[in-house]
């Protein structure tokens, strides 16, 4: 998937035209690197979305990890820096790999759907 695909470039691979230090204080991996943590969304909005996607707004980021089945991880000690934890069980830090296994939520293959309806 395209989304998840860029998403994970940004956080694995220092892409231009953003360095890595600036890049790292606005969006990063958690400390156990299970989770994504957006520490600066004005600055994700003006200065990493329009380069990577085709809108700079904060919902649309989150519509499309929700998508992928993201979950909100926040807790009221996290609030308080205002820093927004997502997490997937797919998508870790160095396990590219388990990309795969990340679909939209309620799409599935033409396999699974002829499955469901009895069919081979």
């Amino acid at each position: 998937p395209e989304f998840i695909l860029k998403l994970y470039s940004i956080l694995e691979v220092q892409l231009r035209p953003i360095q890595k230090n600036e890049l790292d204080s606005i969006i990063g991996w958690g400390p156990t690197g299970t989770e994504i943590v957006i520490k600066d969304v004005r600055r994700l909005e003006r200065s990493v979305l329009p380069h990577f996607f085709r809108h700079n707004k904060l919902e649309s980021f989150v519509r499309q990890l929700n998508m992928y089945n993201f979950r909100k991880l926040n807790k009221f000690s996290k609030m308080r820096n205002r820093e927004l934890y997502f997490q997937n069980e797919h998508f870790r830090q160095g396990n590219m790999y388990d990309i795969a296994y990340l679909a939209i939520v309620g799409v599935h293959s033409q396999k699974e759907k002829g499955s469901r309806l009895g069919k081979k």
